[in-house]
Formats: C-alpha cells, sequence, structure tokens
C-alpha cells in the first residue's frame, strides 16, 4: 500500500499543480488510475480535495463572477447531483469503470470544445449545463466541461471565475447529495485528509508552474492522456467481453 500511497499522492500533487496553473486537469489525471489503485477515492474524497483546490481559485477569481450564471447553473447542479447520488449505490465495478470512462470521454470532447460552436449561452443551456455538471462531477468528479464549453472562447478571467465558483458550489451540493444517500461520511473525509498535503504541496507549486508553463501545450497533453486513459478503462471491461463471444 505505500507504493500506491506515494504514487496516488505524486498524482494528486502533479493534478493539483496543473489545476491551479491551467485551470483544469486534477480529476481527469487522478480519477482513471485512482479507480484501479484506491476506488474508494472516487467520488467523495476526490470532491473533498477538488473543493480545496477551488477555493483558492474562487478567492483569487471573485471578482469577475457573472452570479445570475452561476444561479442557473447552480439550480441545474441540485437537480444533476440528487439525480446521480441516487443512482451510484447500483453501480457495480464494471459498470462504474464504463460510466467513468465515458464520462471522462466526453469531458475531453467538451473541454477541447467540440459542439461549441452548436450550444447557445442563456438560461435555458445554463441550466442544462448544470444538470450534466451535476451528474458528470458527482459520479465521478469530473463536473466542469459541460459548463466550460458554454464560455468558450471567452476572456480566461471570465472561464477562470465562473468556472471556480460555480464548481465551489457544485462540489458543495454534490457532497451533501452523496451524504443524504449515505455514500459520504467520516471515512472519506479521513481519506481525503490523508492526501491533503499532497494536493497543498500541488497548489503551491502550481502558482509557480503558471508562470513557466506553455498553457497550451499543457492543455494539449492532459486531453491526450485523458482519453487515453478513458479509452483504457472502457476497454478494461469492453474486451474481456467481446472475447467471451469469440
Amino acid at each position: 500500500m505505500d507504493g500506491d500511497f506515494f504514487l496516488l499522492s505524486a498524482l494528486l500533487a502533479a493534478g493539483a499543480a496543473i489545476q491551479a496553473a491551467v485551470g483544469f486537469g486534477f480529476p481527469y489525471l487522478l480519477a482513471p488510475v485512482a479507480v484501479f489503485i484506491l476506488p474508494e477515492l472516487i467520488p467523495g474524497p476526490i470532491l473533498l480535495l477538488t473543493l480545496a483546490i477551488n477555493s483558492e481559485i474562487a478567492f483569487r477569481e471573485r471578482g469577475d463572477v457573472d452570479f445570475p450564471a452561476v444561479g442557473w447553473i447552480t439550480a441545474g447542479r441540485v437537480a444533476g447531483a440528487l439525480a446521480a447520488a441516487a443512482m451510484f449505490g447500483a453501480f457495480n465495478p464494471d459498470i462504474f469503470k464504463l460510466v467513468l470512462g465515458g464520462a471522462l470521454l466526453i469531458a475531453v470532447l467538451l473541454t477541447a470544445g467540440v459542439g461549441a460552436r452548436m450550444v447557445r449561452r442563456n438560461r435555458g443551456s445554463l441550466t442544462g449545463a448544470g444538470v450534466a455538471a451535476g451528474i458528470m462531477g458527482t459520479l465521478t468528479g469530473v463536473g466542469a466541461p459541460p459548463i466550460a464549453l458554454l464560455y468558450s472562447g471567452e476572456e480566461p478571467s471570465k472561464v477562470r471565475s465562473i468556472l471556480s465558483v460555480s464548481l465551489l458550489i457544485g462540489v458543495v451540493i454534490s457532497l451533501f447529495m452523496l451524504w443524504l444517500f449515505g455514500h459520504f461520511g467520516m471515512a472519506e473525509i479521513w481519506l481525503a485528509l490523508t492526501f491533503l498535503p499532497a494536493t497543498l504541496i500541488g497548489v503551491l507549486g502550481g502558482r509557480y508552474l503558471s508562470r513557466h508553463i506553455n498553457k497550451s501545450r499543457a492543455r494539449l497533453a492532459i486531453l491526450v492522456i485523458s482519453a487515453f486513459a478513458a479509452i483504457g478503462l472502457i476497454g478494461d471491461v469492453a474486451v474481456p467481453y467481446l472475447l467471451t463471444l469469440i
């Protein structure tokens, strides 16, 4: 377990640093590995650690927040998180791998901006993005892409502010819903606290990294790695099943 602990701690620190520097990446890098090594990290502990990261970013970017938009996103997040928390206990490990892999692949496509021109930002689309973020975030810890899609092409400061504040509120909602359905409690809190030092080290490192990293290349690298990880998760379940049919 010591080797697994240090591996996950290193991934947490790297993911937190990239999240702080680029604006996303923490659950993308961690979730596909954690589901094999320590699946108990998903979703509660990852969400709690994400809360620690987003709190710092939200405070830093608080001056440019579109609060009416955050309100519509939050309304959708409540509905999505409620549905996801109710479904969570019904998944066996293989089904959860498929859900996580599928959600991660969708997240990669949305983050890459696929379909951005087809979506207009209004109350309906903001609420819909909140529902999607609530489902994806509560089940897998990856909730930002549906919201980010609506703000594709906006000023980076505006994107960071809307994402950080809406996700900060959204993570609290998701954790509450998971607690309500018996999927989050003291065991998950202690597990998150175990990895909190590595996460905070990553956040501090991200401040330095943001001044020296090529953010466009880092963003592309994260998306490529995440896409392969998502395909690997799906393949881990699908390939053995397909082989039984041959």
